[in-house]
């Protein structure tokens, strides 16, 4: 098994950008330089967007050729379309956000990468190859890249636990059902079992924030206690926002590792209203736009919300049915 070149992970930079949970808890929602938010709606295998100031609209729908069958995830590529994967055949598909075309995401050597199920995380390589995950509870763990000519590489984790340090040492439990978000100086931040917010830089993987178990707490580094962190999302000042499904409640990590709620009571419910009591449903994904607002993906089973929070409020833009 060959280690990726680290140097080129390192050069990534930012371009992309208590009922029962979802046995896949969806992350797909993103938001482009014209505040236009797409999302996922998982059950109904489609792609939907909301213009800035408008309603939403229908982008893309699956078909019986096996697309976009149960999309989870969702980013941007290098070439500004959307990237979603596929449970059925696991297959990666792009879509263009301005016809919503949906084609196999071919590779340069004309390879569609099978990237695991359609709940497991990936993101883009400006290279056009990809970041994506293996994992088998209790048996290993690992980060993996493809490169453009579909050639796999390793880039960390093994056996399967938890531990700090360089890639040939470092371990991680589930990274199924995760999230990945890249950094401008291009450190790689993901969620661990839903408990933990890690970071890969520069060779060596680190813990933000979280502990080993499930739980609610505030607080620094490992003091801290997340149920289910689920999507992520950068700010500008080098904090990070995080979806936190279980606790229905929408977290903010310093660059310090400092841990503090910013919007959710925690109690079930699609209350608006100001942040700190407004309720979530199950709040799987966070995509930061241009102007601040942070755009929530949240569920109530199967039925797909999309939030806002802005100036201290929780406000809801869309309920799909």
């Amino acid at each position: 098994m060959r280690s990726v070149c680290h140097t080129a992970i390192a050069a990534i930079v930012l371009g992309f950008t208590a009922a029962p949970l979802l046995a896949h808890e969806p992350a797909g929602i993103v938001v482009d330089a014209d505040s236009t938010v797409y999302f996922v709606h998982f059950t109904r295998n489609e792609i939907w967007k909301i213009p800035a100031g408008g309603k939403p609209e229908l982008l893309a729908r699956g078909d019986a050729e096996g697309r976009l069958s149960v999309p989870h995830h969702l980013v941007f590529g290098p070439d500004g379309a959307l990237y979603t994967a596929s449970d059925r055949h696991s297959k990666l598909w792009r879509i263009d956000p301005a016809s919503g075309a949906v084609l196999p995401a071919f590779l340069f050597a004309g390879v569609v990468p099978t990237i695991g199920a359609g709940g497991d995380p990936f993101t883009l390589h400006p290279d056009g190859g990809l970041v994506a995950i293996e994992t088998r509870q209790n048996a290993f763990s690992r980060l993996v890249y493809y490169d453009t000519f579909g050639e796999r590489d390793w880039i960390a984790g093994e056996t399967w636990g938890y531990r700090d340090g360089t890639l040939a040492v470092a371990r991680f439990e589930s990274l199924h059902g995760s999230a990945f978000v890249w950094s401008a100086d291009g450190a790689l931040y993901f969620t661990d079992h839903g408990r933990r917010v890690r970071i890969l830089h520069q060779g060596a993987v680190r813990t933000l924030a979280g502990g080993a178990t499930a739980g609610f707490a505030d607080g620094a580094h490992d003091d801290a206690r997340f149920d289910h962190a689920v999507g992520l999302a950068l700010d500008p000042d080098g904090g990070v926002f995080v979806a936190d499904a279980g606790n229905r409640r929408i977290r903010h990590i310093a660059e310090d590792g400092t841990v503090r709620t910013v919007a959710g009571s925690g109690a079930r419910g699609d209350a608006d209203g100001p942040a700190m009591e407004a309720s979530f449903q199950s709040p799987s994904g966070v995509a930061l736009g241009p102007d601040g607002t942070l755009f929530v993906l949240d569920h109530d089973r199967d039925l797909p919300r999309v939030r806002e929070i802005r100036a201290g409020r929780v406000r809801t833009l869309a309920v799909l049915d």
